[in-house]
């Protein structure tokens, strides 16, 4: 009986033999869903450490908002604090996007009997919103800062 050489080397190939030069196609669609998981984690991880950047600029921004407030009071005379107009919003643009603060005063004079001098304590609060661009959900973040104050008679 004479045999011919194929074209693998000699090797003959049964029914169920599969050749091994490349992938299946399912070898490759687990491949594609793999790499699709892993893009997909990677934008989404890009995404929220933008969100988180933009959060700390406005925390920036109510921040300075609220020391500027608060240098306003420090220098100006006593009596003047109570009745001075305060804004009650201040709209700032973080990252091309307006942000509106809101800014709350708050004045408490300590009465102290028998003293010279009259203290107060001067307490500004600034809250935003934020909404990030895949939530549903607005999240109120505020910063508060305070001084005493006093009046030399």
């Amino acid at each position: 009986m004479e045999q011919t050489a194929t074209p693998d080397n000699g090797r003959v190939r049964g029914a169920g033999a599969r050749k091994r030069g490349g992938f299946t196609l399912i070898e490759v669609m687990v491949a594609l869903v793999v790499l699709a998981v892993g893009l997909l984690g990677s934008v989404l991880g890009i995404m929220a450490s933008l969100d988180q950047g933009v959060l700390d600029e406005m925390r920036s921004g109510g921040i300075k908002i609220a020391q500027e407030q608060l240098d306003a009071a420090a220098n100006m005379p006593y009596n003047s604090i109570q009745t001075y107009q305060w804004p009650s919003q201040v709209t700032r643009q973080i990252e091309k996007r307006d942000v509106t603060y809101n800014v709350q005063m708050q004045f408490t004079p300590s009465n102290t009997a028998g003293n010279a001098a009259q203290d107060a304590m001067v307490q500004f609060t600034v809250t935003w919103e934020f909404k990030p661009p895949l939530s549903d959900t607005v999240h109120t973040y505020s910063y508060v800062t305070q001084t005493i104050v006093r009046q030399i008679q």
